[in-house]
């Protein structure tokens, strides 16, 4: 049987092939990738981490597995650890802030206007009561002068409407005399009639006479009417009235008079109590606003100083009344301890009083604020309100 065979056609080189060098073998790429950022990375790990453990130690004695010879039954001078003791035992480190007692006071003039002198300096001790700053006081004196004359003004209408009381009593007397006095003379031409009658009886007088007669007894019957109309007029007077409306005036003046003194005495701001002057925010010659923004000055009333200490929710239940703590700045491992006992805890969770914007604080927590009294300690530069420290709170143990 003969077999089928397909021509194949084998290309051949041509005269630039021939003469072009072989082309390079390309190495294989290694299965294994490159160690050296892996290693890098790993080094800068360690360094902060080391870094870490030197500048804040309290991080890693706060953790029960890395204290010295700690860990759930390990042998201690003790006995055995256990999970439970260790818990109680365990420390919270926090970051806190310096206070003071009866907390700082932002204060700023209720009136608005220019900076006339500021009196206190900076740091200055002061007693409850003293002035602290002065503002631009004309318009206040001169509305506090209007004030007062009108407060006379409205004394005179007062004693006006007494003499109006006098002078109605005294009306309606001199009406009643008037009355009697008409009542007289009515009587008399009441007898003068009479006796007329008698006479023109006897024809000893003319009629007409009678007829006059009779016409002033009527004429005078109309004026006794008359001043009785007068009488009960001016009983209807009631100047009473008129009095009280006027004290009531003078109250509403003597009100704006208070007000006028309030104005006044608000263009200057004085001590709310024994303190101190922290921090001014305002200059001699400043203009100051109805609405500010900032304050004019920061004031510190005298007491102890505390640490308020904001404990994340996570290790919440860590602390309690009575529980002891150190305190150190934050700024620094090698600087003075301060010892403390915390005071109170509070009784709600809630966000952060002072919220920093720093890589390490997390503001978007729920805290518990518990409040430390500073221990007395001689020798040690005082902490200052508003320092940040480290507070360290120890276990029950401890």
């Amino acid at each position: 049987m003969s077999q089928s065979t397909k021509p194949r056609i084998v290309p051949m080189p041509g005269p630039a092939d021939e003469t072009s060098p072989p082309e390079p073998r390309r190495p294989k790429a290694s299965s294994r990738g490159n160690p050296v950022p892996v290693l890098v990375g790993l080094g800068i790990l360690v360094a902060g981490v080391a870094a870490l453990v030197a500048t804040q130690p309290e991080l890693l004695e706060s953790m029960p597995m890395f204290r010295k010879g700690a860990g759930p039954g390990s042998e201690l001078p003790g006995g055995p650890v256990s999970a439970a003791a260790l818990d109680s035992e365990e420390r919270v480190v926090c970051v806190a802030f310096v206070d003071a007692e009866n907390g700082v006071v932002p204060l700023y003039p209720l009136q608005p206007g220019r900076v006339l002198k500021v009196v206190a300096k900076e740091g200055e001790t002061v007693k409850s009561g003293a002035t602290l700053m002065e503002m631009e006081n004309t318009l206040a004196r001169a509305q506090l002068a209007e004030a007062e004359a009108d407060v006379a003004a409205g004394g005179e209408q007062v004693k006006l409407a007494l003499l109006l009381v006098e002078q109605q009593k005294q009306s309606v007397s001199a009406q009643k005399a008037g009355i009697e006095a008409k009542e007289f003379e009515l009587g008399s031409a009441k007898a003068k009639l009479k006796q007329l009658e008698s006479l023109v009886k006897n024809k000893l007088a003319k009629p007409e006479e009678l007829e006059s007669a009779s016409e002033l007894m009527r004429a005078g019957e109309k004026a006794v009417e008359v001043e009785q109309a007068k009488l009960r007029a001016a009983q209807t007077l009631k100047p009473e009235i008129a009095v009280e409306q006027a004290r009531n005036d003078l109250k509403a003046r003597e009100a704006r008079l208070e007000k006028a003194r309030f104005a006044l005495e608000e263009t200057k701001i004085k001590a709310p109590a024994d303190g101190s002057v922290l921090r001014w925010y305002i200059h001699e010659g400043e203009t100051l606003g109805p609405a500010p923004r900032t304050p004019a000055m920061m004031f510190c009333r005298s007491g102890k100083k505390v640490v308020r200490a904001e404990v994340e929710q996570e290790f919440a239940r860590r602390v309690h009344a009575g529980q002891k703590a150190e305190i150190r700045d934050d700024t620094t491992v090698s600087g003075p301890v301060y010892n403390g006992k915390v005071t109170k805890v509070s009784d709600w969770y809630s966000h952060r009083r002072s919220i920093i914007l720093e890589p390490l604080q997390y503001n978007d927590v729920r805290t518990l604020e518990c409040l430390i009294e500073i221990e007395e300690s001689e020798g040690k530069p005082p902490l200052r309100i508003g320092q940040r420290v480290r507070v360290k709170l120890m276990g029950k143990g401890t």
